[in-house]
């Protein structure tokens, strides 16, 4: 049975924690799966985890370690740096035997949070053992992001996205009942053997926050799309920002790489599919294999099982048994 845990697991200033998605016996060997939640690293919330990615690692064994972090833009790069390289060493040492001997670590991002991911791909010892990308964003290099482009039908106003950019420090947090059909996983989901409970019903939680709270959580839904419009994104992040070298690398630092499996909507709107391909060809087939869901659009599996026989679900199987295939061959 899959059981929840939450754990602070840093302190930097305000409290950060991460839930813990293992069964009550985690095999003492068995890597762990580090989560990084979508959002623009400027939203959402850990528990916005996709089905499928909780029922992968509930069958392989890996417990899921799903990390909130400080959001953008108040935090900045360096409190990024600092929240998930705390994250990621929390991950090799948890449920340890006390050996020493730490856990390998497979890292997965959603769009945004792989962009850290793919940070600790460059950055971490040891390296991950292999990196994951949920039509992720490896880079804010690519012209997409400085190219004034309009992903929206008009202009965001300055005024609709004030309060997120000059509101407090934030980490990340889920708003009641998810975001855009990204539904807070819940363990009741799965049966015992991991598959869909057909008879489970998401709860419709109800909406508590002040009006103050609610404006500033719809800023923040409005910033990815503004800040893109503005050309932002590219200064924000440079200092974490692999894109702006990787092209540069000879072949023997490419070759150190993590093996990176990623799947990806080629009607992706928010991320163009040209993002991942980018990283492909920068690192070479032989390190990156990329999965392509035809015709759908960003995160289009944010709400859905393995078993669902929905469009685009091929390519996440596909992209899942790679990585099933990745990890045993480590």
């Amino acid at each position: 049975m899959l059981k929840k845990i939450t754990k602070v697991y840093a302190n930097h200033g305000v409290p950060i924690e991460c839930d813990i998605y293992t069964v009550a016996e985690p095999l003492p060997d068995a890597p762990v799966a580090l989560f990084f939640h979508a959002g623009a690293l400027s939203g959402w919330g850990r528990d916005c985890v996709p089905p499928w990615l909780a029922q992968t690692c509930y069958r392989q064994k890996w417990p899921l370690i799903s990390a909130s972090y400080r959001l953008m833009p108040q935090t900045g790069t360096d409190g990024l740096v600092e929240d998930i390289t705390a994250a990621y060493d929390f991950a090799q040492n948890w449920d340890c035997r006390g050996d020493g001997k730490k856990r390998r670590v497979i890292v997965f991002g959603a769009s945004a949070g792989f962009f850290l991911a793919s940070y600790l791909g460059r950055t971490a010892s040891p390296p991950p053992l292999a990196l994951f990308s949920v039509a992720g964003i490896n880079s804010f290099t690519h012209p997409f992001y400085s190219s004034s482009t309009l992903v929206t039908p008009e202009p965001t106003p300055d005024a609709a996205v004030e309060a997120a950019l000059t509101g407090p420090l934030v980490v990340g947090r889920s708003i009641p009942n998810g975001h855009d059909g990204a539904a807070v996983f819940r363990t009741s989901a799965l049966l015992d053997n991991g598959a869909r409970d057909p008879g489970f019903t998401p709860e419709v939680v109800a909406d508590t926050r002040s009006e103050e709270e609610k404006q500033h959580w719809d800023a923040r839904a409005l910033l990815y799309r503004y800040l893109i419009h503005k050309n932002r994104w590219p200064a924000m992040t440079a200092a974490m920002d692999g894109g702006r070298e990787w092209k540069t690398w000879p072949a023997e630092r490419k070759e150190k790489w993590p093996p990176t499996v990623i799947f990806h909507g080629s009607g992706d709107s928010a991320v163009p599919l040209a993002v991942s391909e980018g990283l492909r060809d920068v690192m070479g087939e032989g390190r990156v294999s990329l999965f392509v869901a035809e015709g759908q659009d960003h995160l289009f599996e944010r709400a859905m099982f393995l078993e669902d026989d929905e469009p685009g679900m091929d390519a996440v199987r596909d992209a899942v048994a790679k990585l099933v295939e990745v990890v045993k061959s480590a």
